[in-house]
């Protein structure tokens, strides 16, 4: 992705070359857990030229692959986005560091983009950050749900309840929460 480097091993899959001359190792959970009782492994390696400036190790619970990690690389903004079981992080690549540690109920299901705007789509969450990792907006949602753009606006339909609002600000109500 233009001057980024992205690997991602998961389960099995060795990851110990990306330890070896890494700027920041991040760890979350049992690393020599069982998968059927910690959950799935995750590991993340960036960097601009080998993917070893920043390594992410993680369990996450996949729910039997309903909720599997996401990633979403901003790479203007040098920031990175992650999202697996329930947990969500934000790195500026600069550094590295983190910039939060979020959690979102049930689990995580993707990122998307919209121009500046960075969203999450999680089973009962729907959240909006800047490009730059700062909380523009969040609001529950419920299965089935599902969101559309158009323009600067996005429709959000929940259980047939169709509301409308700007990308930006949200829906009327919502805004930045700790």
């Amino acid at each position: 992705m233009g001057e980024w480097v992205l690997e991602v091993r998961q389960g099995d899959q060795p990851f110990a070359h990306l330890l070896t001359s890494s700027s920041l190792v991040e760890t979350f959970g049992h690393l020599k857990g069982r998968k059927d009782e910690d959950g799935e492994l995750l590991c993340i390696g960036v960097g601009r030229r080998k993917p070893t400036e920043l390594v992410v190790l993680q369990r996450f619970e996949s729910h039997e692959g309903v909720f599997g990690p996401g990633l979403l690389l901003v790479p203007e903004a040098d920031m990175l986005f992650i999202g697996a079981g329930t947990r969500l992080l934000a790195y500026n690549l600069n550094g590295p560091t983190r910039l939060w540690e979020e959690f979102t109920e049930v689990g995580f299901s993707f990122w998307d983009r919209v121009g500046g705007v960075v969203l999450m789509s999680a089973e009962l969450e729907f959240t909006a950050w800047t490009t730059r990792g700062d909380k523009l907006w969040t609001t529950f949602v419920e299965p089935p749900w599902s969101y559309r753009i158009e323009g600067d606006f996005l429709e959000l339909d929940v259980m047939g309840r169709v509301s409308r609002f700007p990308v930006l600000t949200g829906p009327t109500g919502t805004g930045p929460t700790e």
